[in-house]
């Protein structure tokens, strides 16, 4: 399957799209819509990630044409939203319709560098569970600082919840990923992840509620080192189908 960009109506989305991967005979597939831009990735790798995972229908929705389908109507097209973007603009319509999508129980996993997202829109950060700085924000205290970014650090991804579903069945496991410091979290998301690694921030993956919706966010995911990875696959589709309650 080549993922679509998806430009019309979100009725027609799914059919110009096929299945990722086969799902049990007796369930439907996942249905995801992937956004991304604002932000280089590799897309080859990327693809070939989203394709392996099983159970999972998706679609890809490139900015600047994103938010047409980030909306409570389009959102009848899919099951769950995949936040791979860095994106800046977004109008006061916009902004309305896609908290109102997420705030009515529409599924949300937030992935990477999307913690940098939306960098005037301090709701974004209250739907997702934190923020990276690029900057300090004007007005912010003493204890702000802007976050930082380094890549390919070898580190040890600690499990600090293991009853949750997104980690069922995982153990802590070592990974090499671009890690991000300085960074905040919501005092209300729940840690799901940590790590000691002194150039990262000690949560890094959490999940918390927006509305009706379960939301979850995971540092991880920089490159095709990442996409390999067997632990972080696990970790995105067990977070696409927690967040969409199946």
């Amino acid at each position: 399957m080549k993922p679509c960009v998806a430009l019309a109506l979100a009725a027609c989305l799914w059919a110009a799209c096929g299945a990722a991967a086969s799902p049990a005979p007796s369930q439907k597939p996942l249905r995801v819509l992937v956004v991304t831009g604002g932000h280089d990735f590799e897309r080859e790798a990327f693809t070939a990630m989203w394709n392996s995972l099983d159970g999972v229908e998706w679609t890809e929705a490139r900015h600047p044409d994103a938010h047409k389908l980030l909306t409570p109507e389009a959102g009848k097209a899919y099951d769950v939203v995949a936040l791979y973007d860095m994106w800046a603009p977004i109008t006061p319509e916009a902004r309305t319709a896609f908290a109102e999508l997420i705030r009515k129980g529409k599924g949300l996993v937030a992935l990477h560098h999307c913690l940098a997202g939306y960098p005037d829109w301090p709701e974004f950060d209250k739907m997702i569970g934190g923020r990276y700085f690029q900057s300090v924000p004007a007005g912010a205290g003493p204890d702000v600082k802007a976050s930082t970014y380094v890549d390919a650090v070898p580190y040890r991804v600690h499990v600090a919840d293991r009853k949750h579903p997104i980690v069922r069945g995982m153990e802590d496991f070592d990974i090499t990923d671009e890690v991000y410091g300085s960074f905040r979290v919501e005092p209300d998301s729940k840690p799901l992840l940590t790590a000691t690694e002194p150039r990262s921030g000690p949560v890094i993956g959490w999940t918390r509620t927006y509305g009706k919706a379960r939301t979850c966010y995971l540092m991880l995911g920089h490159d095709h080192v990442a996409y390999t990875d067997a632990n972080y696959r696990k970790l995105v589709v067990q977070a696409l189908f927690w967040a969409a309650r199946r």
